[in-house]
């Protein structure tokens, strides 16, 4: 993995092409077996994933996981590590098959409906597949097609997964505006469109990686009513909303930087319209009113 980070770093890869040499060549050494042992070391295994894309994005430490896998559009190693052992499950349930491995299963899958072993392997498939709404399958114990099962499992497990990112955005205090810059989990287009040094900018002010404060009045635990801005005479809580569209102190970076037709009557639907326009002059700009923002709210504090 550390090797993938620095040759990425001396060659200038993009973000996209880390990712790639990622999921080419770390990956399928930390998922090699996983049909047999997965259930037991997921955990490990999700660890270096998450380490990898925090050494990947130039974010805080403590910067909320759900934003890491948004922005990058990643789902958790065991979507994968279940898909692979269920499609093996599959290979394994085929009746009066000579092969050694379906003839142990057989054994094992009758020891375990007898409640007489402990084997671990058999519960954990039965698990997945009752959580993806397919118990009728593990009931059914019979031959079923590998791809059909594989591509259903796959699917279920990563609308699952999207479903569990979404509400963990919704119950965090920091989703509360992430929700409305993100409104599709995708890898965001920014990312490979813009140069990293205006990448930056803008990726921090979406994490809330910066001194405004509404997220430095969180560091203090003040309410967040309290968070007030220090620039202006507004006394609207200093969020990302405010400094984008009605603080006045920044009322010619802003005429400078974001287009007249967000500018006008401002509101949600145009602060998310903004930050998931496609076009790149507009996220180029976007990205410098953003470090403009930062930069003085951080030193005026």
């Amino acid at each position: 993995m550390h090797f993938v980070l620095r040759t990425s770093r001396t060659l200038n890869l993009s973000i996209q092409c880390q990712l790639y040499l990622f999921d080419s060549m770390v990956k399928p050494i930390l998922m090699y077996g996983c049909e047999i042992w997965g259930y037991v070391q997921l955990k490990q295994i999700e660890n270096v994933h998450i380490c990898f894309i925090r050494k990947l994005l130039p974010v805080k430490k403590r910067t909320p996981l759900f934003m890491l896998y948004g922005e990058l559009g990643r789902v958790p190693l065991s979507v994968d590590v279940k898909t692979r052992m269920v499609t093996f499950w599959s290979k394994l349930c085929t009746k009066n098959s000579p092969k050694l491995s379906s003839i142990l299963y057989s054994i094992v899958y009758n020891l375990h409906n007898e409640g007489t072993h402990g084997c671990s392997w058999v519960p954990c498939i039965e698990t997945i597949l009752n959580n993806i709404g397919l118990r009728y399958v593990w009931l059914s114990q019979s031959p079923i097609s590998t791809s059909w099962i594989k591509n259903t499992a796959h699917s279920i497990l990563i609308d699952n997964a999207i479903q569990l990112w979404s509400s963990e955005v919704d119950s965090s205090p920091k989703g509360q505006t992430y929700s409305l810059m993100k409104p599709q989990y995708e890898f965001e287009r920014y990312l490979p469109s813009l140069p990293f040094n205006k990448v930056i900018p803008l990726l921090h002010f979406r994490s809330s990686c910066h001194h405004l404060p509404v997220e430095k009045g969180r560091w203090n635990r003040i309410p967040r009513d309290e968070r007030k801005c220090k620039l202006c005479c507004l006394n609207d809580v200093g969020d990302e909303f405010h400094y984008i569209f009605k603080c006045i102190h920044f009322r010619k970076e802003r005429s400078m930087y974001i287009p007249s037709n967000f500018v006008k009557r401002p509101n949600m639907l145009k602060f998310r319209s903004l930050f998931t326009c496609k076009k790149i002059p507009v996220l180029r700009n976007l990205s410098k009113f953003c470090k403009c923002i930062m930069q003085t709210v951080k030193t005026s504090s």
